[in-house]
């Protein structure tokens, strides 16, 4: 009888054990879960943000084309009426 409750103690113990490591277990994934969502979170706003910096590089782009053509135009004026003096 001693042996079968010292057999039931330990199967018990590893029971307990084993319960805590499987709690363990859940919270780590829930910890990991967590974790991915918000990094998921934090990469769609980046993503967002980046397709927003490269739409005002491209309005940047048109207007230094823009202000470039008007200097080149402005001094091939200056040129012209320099060479009329």
């Amino acid at each position: 009888m001693a042996d079968l409750d010292e057999r039931l103690g330990r199967l018990e113990r590893s029971h307990n054990q084993l319960n805590g490591l499987v709690n363990d277990l859940r919270d780590a994934v829930m910890v990991t879960a967590h974790v991915q969502a918000r990094q998921a979170h934090l990469l769609k706003d980046m993503s967002e943000h980046l397709v927003l910096l490269d739409q005002s590089l491209v309005g940047l782009r048109d207007t230094v084309d823009e202000v470039t053509d008007k200097l080149n135009g402005l001094s091939g004026y200056l040129d012209g009426l320099r060479g009329k003096s």
